[in-house]
């Protein structure tokens, strides 16, 4: 396992890791769910004997700075903090690979930055999750909640990255839901909420022309397979593998799974030889 370097750029105060990003080799780009943070992907970091990686944190996630207003908490900044990190390291040949929440901000990114990725992995997405039932019952909540926030300044500092090997890999597991949102903050976690309950794919899939490859759980509770599915269809040149028994959080109770599929997908893009992966 190759050495990660780790740290924070911008005046946002994004966090960030990655290995050495060697010339001629595909990079591999991770963004992580809402109210989780970087250290989801630690499993990963053994795929740095074949790729290059870079593992983007979150405003207001893990160690990335909380931000300064809460008009901040937007897929449209996360957009441009990714874009930025991307830029700053120089990392080129990539493929995006998203988690739940993630998946808005690389969509995002793939239809606003044209020709910078070469590719993108989706697990557990959902490109309408505005749409869903489970978003139109908690909207007036969210609402009120924002509004009440509203009234203070947000928190500063950062928080931690979570070892989540000493966590159930459960969707609703209450003791990791709890720490995962102490630690990005309530009122931070309810804006960014807030901005997922606002995203509008519109026309964005129909713009994207890159491989997508998207891993959903016939078993996930959080986001439904059907959504996928309807994101296959719309998207171009993109495939849905249903993963069995799979449940939201892939990457941690399927890692080594998706971690196959990473492998295979990648060697789709840019064929050659790869070091296989145990």
């Amino acid at each position: 396992m190759a050495l990660m370097k780790e740290g924070q750029y911008s005046k946002a105060g994004i966090y960030y890791k990655c290995s050495d990003l060697k010339d001629g080799r595909p990079t591999l780009v991770f963004v992580h769910g809402l109210s989780g943070s970087m250290s989801a992907w630690r499993e990963y970091e053994d795929l740095s004997g074949s790729f290059n990686l870079l593992f983007f944190g979150l405003r207001g996630h893990g160690r990335s700075i909380n931000p300064e207003k809460y008009s901040e908490c937007t897929i449209k900044n996360l957009t441009a903090d990714l874009a930025d990190l991307i830029e700053e390291t120089g990392a080129n040949n990539i493929i995006l690979v998203s988690h739940s929440f993630g998946a808005l901000i690389s969509l995002s990114y793939l239809a606003s930055e044209k020709n910078k990725a070469a590719g993108a992995l989706f697990v557990s997405p959902d490109y309408r999750i505005g749409e869903t039932w489970r978003a139109k019952l908690l909207r007036p909540f969210i609402i009120f909640f924002a509004a009440v926030f509203s009234f203070f300044d947000p928190p500063k500092g950062a928080g931690s990255h979570i070892d989540y090997s000493g966590y159930s890999k459960a969707d609703w597991n209450i003791r990791r839901m709890i720490v995962d949102t102490r630690n990005t903050g309530v009122s931070v976690y309810t804006y960014f909420l807030r901005s997922a309950n606002r995203f509008v794919a519109g026309g964005m899939l129909e713009k994207i022309n890159v491989p997508i490859l998207i891993l959903h759980g016939d078993r996930d509770t959080i986001f439904p397979l059907a959504d996928s599915a309807g994101m296959a269809k719309k998207a171009k040149n993109t495939e849905l593998k249903t993963v069995g028994g799979g449940n939201h959080l892939l990457v941690l109770s399927r890692a080594n799974m998706v971690k196959r599929e990473i492998e295979e997908f990648v060697k789709k893009i840019f064929p050659g030889e790869i070091k296989k992966i145990k």
